[in-house]
């Protein structure tokens, strides 16, 4: 029997296979695109109008290169998002680069990121090639010069100006002098520009006085005090205040100029004089405390989220800032950091006694509870009593803490702890190992919920000693007083004091004690050697007050940068350090202690 092959034509809507490429990935694209005329032009366009992203570390031309070459440089008017990173940039790339990017008349999204290179310096033929653009909206760069946002074409709405200190020949801070002021450097933008990021710069106090009517997000990163008069003048809408890093704090703080010149008035040519420099319209600060209290801001903030970065100098200042500040909203994290070793837990309680805290009408706290605060016997429940006396003195509507034990989480299994018993009466330590049998807990009710306490039920334990008969071996029953004593013995006064904190109980009495509280979640974690604590992070014990499933956004424990955009999450992942920062503070610590 003879075979018949009849060849299938398949009418497949071009719509539906321009679909499935352009959820495909790089190599399955370009093979659909291959297959017709028609989808080689319309794939392009579809490839084009995503993210595109160039970047390599040979000195080979990256194929994106080649492939937005192809057509007759038609493919360049696609592209929308253009990601530029290399440590140094190649020639050949350079070349390429000063003839595709000129055309990209579309382009609405610029980052441009040379680590190790003063890329217009290097090849002053790129700098027109990339100013020549008028259609960028949103411009990041990093490439060892600013002359781009001075020269550059198009009407920006965000920019971000990252910092150039890496240490490299040929590349530096910028220089202080008038014409590299942020606020001279985007003037043509300023009718425009929406948020301004600005990492690692050295300003001057005179730029010229330029108004940028609609700037209401800037964000300050680096690690000086950053003179803001400039920035008060040229942002008198200013809604959102970010300043991330620290400033060197080593031999104390030394009172900063703001707070000396935001008091000045000035002088009109009639010899009137004008109020003086704030923020009139200003909502939230996001940063750490000693930058707030460093440029001596004396004007109301609502929202105030601060974060106390590990490995900098604790300043209590809380007190004082709150005086100032008068917030309504105040988010502090304690994370990453002995919260006993430095005066953050008298300054907290000292603030929110204080007239500052009076208007406060909801606060987050997020502490981590580290080695070292287990090692010095941190009194955790004293802390709790003392910060319930202080939130009864508020009128908080809204309260969300969390507080967690992370001090073993990295060493010790959540289902099984070796514990030791306490001396016998011959001197000698009997080892005892208790395996302790996890369990869930389900305590919630409709309007408030809490989790069951450490002892609200039997656990049952295995008690096994080192030289005992397995035929001899015994499970002791669930109520067994010898197990119960030898676990709690072997707890510190942080972690015990930590056990004994009733959650519950805590968010009844501020219930009852603040006639406005409405809304409130309180967590403790505790370590993993508890009984049924589960995972690395321990058990965890939460009370809820109202409608804990909605919380509002400002009711936030950890602080947000909202100045980094999503379109910048590559770049922030490939310069990363290699180890987490929690990690490198949880290890100077320990090399402390060994020192000390």
């Amino acid at each position: 029997m003879n075979e018949v092959i009849v060849p299938i034509h398949l009418n497949v809507n071009m719509d539906i296979m321009l679909a499935i490429l352009s959820h495909s990935p790089p190599k399955t694209a370009t093979s659909i695109m291959e297959t017709c005329r028609f989808l080689y032009h319309e794939g392009a366009k579809v490839i084009l109008q995503k993210d595109v992203f160039i970047d390599g570390r040979g000195e080979a031309v990256p194929p994106m290169v080649r492939f937005i070459q192809a057509e007759d440089l038609s493919r360049c008017s696609y592209v929308r998002n253009l990601w530029i990173f290399f440590v140094t940039l190649p020639e050949a790339v350079a070349r390429a680069l000063a003839v595709i990017v000129p055309r990209m008349c579309n382009l609405v999204n610029l980052s441009l990121c040379i680590v190790w290179q003063r890329l217009f310096d290097v090849y002053p033929y790129l700098l027109p090639a990339f100013a020549s653009l008028r259609s960028v909206k949103n411009l990041m760069v990093r490439v060892g010069s600013y002359d781009l946002f001075r020269l550059i074409q198009s009407e920006l709405v965000t920019a971000n100006i990252l910092s150039m200190t890496n240490n490299q020949p040929g590349t530096g801070q910028l220089p202080s002098s008038v014409s590299c002021h942020p606020v001279y450097l985007l003037q043509r933008s300023a009718s425009t520009l929406q948020e301004l990021i600005c990492s690692d710069i050295k300003t001057v106090g005179r730029p010229p006085r330029i108004i940028y009517p609609n700037v209401h997000k800037f964000a300050l990163q680096g690690n000086e005090v950053p003179f803001l008069p400039p920035y008060i003048t040229a942002f008198p809408n200013l809604v959102h205040l970010s300043m991330t890093g620290h400033c060197p704090l080593i031999g104390g703080l030394p009172r900063p100029p703001l707070s000396q010149n935001q008091t000045q008035t000035t002088t009109t040519p009639h010899g009137l004089t004008k109020d003086p420099l704030v923020w009139k319209h200003i909502q939230t600060y996001t940063g750490t405390l000693s930058n707030l209290h460093a440029v001596g801001i004396t004007f109301p903030i609502p929202r105030l989220y601060l974060e106390a970065l590990p490995g900098a100098p604790y300043i209590p200042a809380l007190t004082e800032v709150l005086a100032h500040v008068q917030p309504v909203h105040l988010t502090i994290t304690y994370e990453d950091q002995p919260f006993s070793h430095v005066p953050a837990s008298p300054d907290l309680l000292a603030a929110l006694r204080s007239d500052g805290a009076s208007r406060l009408q909801s606060l987050a706290l997020r502490i981590d509870l580290m080695a070292a605060d287990v090692d010095s016997n941190f009194d955790v429940g004293q802390f709790w009593t003392d910060l319930e006396a202080a939130l009864k003195r508020l009128k908080l509507s809204a309260l969300c803490i969390s507080m967690g034990d992370i001090s073993l989480s990295e060493t010790v299994t959540a289902s099984t702890a070796a514990l030791r018993l306490p001396s016998t009466a011959d001197g000698m330590q009997q080892s005892t190992h208790i395996h302790v049998h996890t369990r869930a807990h389900t305590d919630r009710t409709a309007s408030r919920s809490s989790s069951s306490s450490m002892y609200d039920a039997p656990v049952p334990v295995t008690v096994d000693g080192p030289d005992a008969d397995p035929s001899t071996r015994m499970t002791c029953p669930p109520d067994c007083s010898q197990c119960a004593e030898a676990r709690r013995a072997s707890l510190t006064l942080a972690e015990r004091t930590l056990e004994d904190f009733d959650v519950g109980a805590f968010v009844d009495r501020l219930e009852a004690a603040v006639p406005t509280f409405q809304r409130a979640v309180v967590s403790v974690v505790g370590p993993s050697r508890w009984p049924g604590g589960p995972g690395p992070t321990g058990r965890a014990r939460t009370a809820h007050l109202g409608k804990h499933d909605g919380l509002p956004s400002e009711m936030r424990v950890r602080v947000h940068d909202d100045f980094f955009v999503d379109r910048e999450a590559w770049v922030r992942e490939f310069m990363k350090p290699v180890r987490p920062f929690a990690a490198m503070a949880r290890a100077w610590y320990h090399g402390q202690a060994a020192r000390g």
